[in-house]
């Protein structure tokens, strides 16, 4: 009957126009904050180990180190807790507090083997928990995600890239373990050993996680 199909196209137009009305009176997505672009950085994850890396290699020692670099990890992780602490975070706090909460019961001084190869023992630690998390869940899924769409979180080519990104933070912070290891034997080889061979190595990885995953993603949309 014309009157019914008339009422329908009629009907059908107001539902359009109030969509058009809802969307155009609603907010526009606003773009991540500073510090929320921070929290969904897997390089940034790496600061406060950076910042303990420094502070250990100064006068300060490796216990000030530890709660300089616990209180960089709080900072840092609190951008990201709406959506949720990122695995990787969390374990940073827990290394940290647990090097801290060893300092004040055991005392620094007694603990000189800490000053001198707390280095080692931190990129060493950042190393197997690199490599463990390849077998279950590499540690950058939780920071690469936010740059992908929700259906291609769960690809096969999202989770290669992030093995492989995984696998090149662990190799770099082993690599820097052996190095440092080696700087503190061999006085002679501290100054490259111990900084300018790592410093060039953890460049590398930054500069591997900015361009690699998203050549890669680009040939994989292409396949």
């Amino acid at each position: 009957m014309p009157g019914a199909d008339d009422a329908t196209v009629r009907r059908s137009t107001r539902e359009d126009l109030a969509d058009v009305r809802k969307l155009i009176s609603s907010p526009p997505p606003q773009p991540p904050t500073v510090g929320q672009r921070i929290g969904m950085s897997p390089v940034a994850a790496f600061t406060p180990w950076a910042v303990y890396w420094l502070v250990t290699n100064s006068p300060a020692g490796w216990f000030y180190a530890a709660v300089a670099a616990l209180a960089v990890a709080i900072i840092h992780a609190g951008p990201s807790l709406r959506g949720g602490l990122k695995t990787f975070d969390a374990v940073t706090m827990l290394f940290f507090t647990g090097l801290v909460v060893a300092g004040i019961i055991l005392g620094t001084r007694h603990h000189e083997w800490i000053d001198v190869y707390s280095t080692e023992i931190a990129a060493a630690a950042l190393a197997a928990l690199a490599f463990v998390s390849v077998i279950f869940t590499p540690i950058t899924v939780e920071y690469a995600r936010e740059y992908v769409s929700s259906g291609e979180r769960d690809s096969p080519a999202f989770r290669r890239i992030n093995q492989i990104v995984t696998l090149v933070w662990g190799s770099v912070f082993a690599a820097i373990a052996v190095l440092e290891f080696v700087g503190d034997r061999n006085p002679p080889l501290r100054e490259w050993a111990g900084w300018v061979l790592p410093i060039a190595l953890f460049a590398f990885a930054v500069r591997f996680t900015q361009l690699y995953p998203t050549r890669a993603m680009a040939r994989a949309r292409q396949t």
